[in-house]
């Protein structure tokens, strides 16, 4: 299957092309008088054959241009839904790409949570031993405070964090 930079590169190909032949096709009145002049000059003896062949040759390639520029309106359409069904695959692919990184990085970010709250715990120990030896706290009251929401889940509208307590 094409890329969409392959399909895009196509489709400026292909509506160049069908530019050129509409322009032609357009043209065929133009080229059919020449070919009139041509054959009026050769008749009365001031024109040459080689000047009719080619204002035939001309008008000839403006009928086919007729004809080519269906298939090439033909052929832009396929290629459009080619390169929105292409588009389709590529954002899908990117999209799961996202969330491979983002179920990496969750795992990451959990295992995380689960380590500082290891280190969280040691603090707390440790204040509470020192607490009780010397009757001074080493934490302040928002350093019991700890969100932890990996390991917490969602804790409502109430607070953005959750205590030691809490956690177990």
């Amino acid at each position: 299957m094409k890329t969409v930079a392959e399909l895009n590169d196509e489709y400026e190909l292909l509506a160049g092309a069908l530019t050129k032949a509409r322009a032609l096709s357009f043209d065929r009145t133009r080229l059919s008088h020449v070919v009139q002049a041509a054959q009026t000059r050769i008749v009365l003896g001031t024109g040459e054959r080689h000047e009719l062949i080619e204002a035939q040759r001309q008008a000839d390639e403006s009928v086919e241009a007729v004809l080519r520029c269906v298939d090439l309106e033909q052929a832009i359409g396929e290629n459009r839904e080619m390169f929105k069904h292409a588009q389709g695959i590529e954002r899908r692919e990117h999209c799961r790409q996202l969330a491979d990184s983002h179920t990496e990085l969750y795992i990451e970010y959990t295992q995380q949570s689960e380590n500082l709250y290891e280190m969280y715990k040691k603090l707390q120990h440790l204040a509470r031993a020192y607490a009780a030896l010397t009757g001074r706290d080493l934490m302040a009251n928002h350093e019991r405070e700890l969100n932890l929401p990996a390991l917490t889940g969602s804790l409502g509208c109430r607070s953005n964090f959750t205590t030691a307590q809490e956690l177990g």
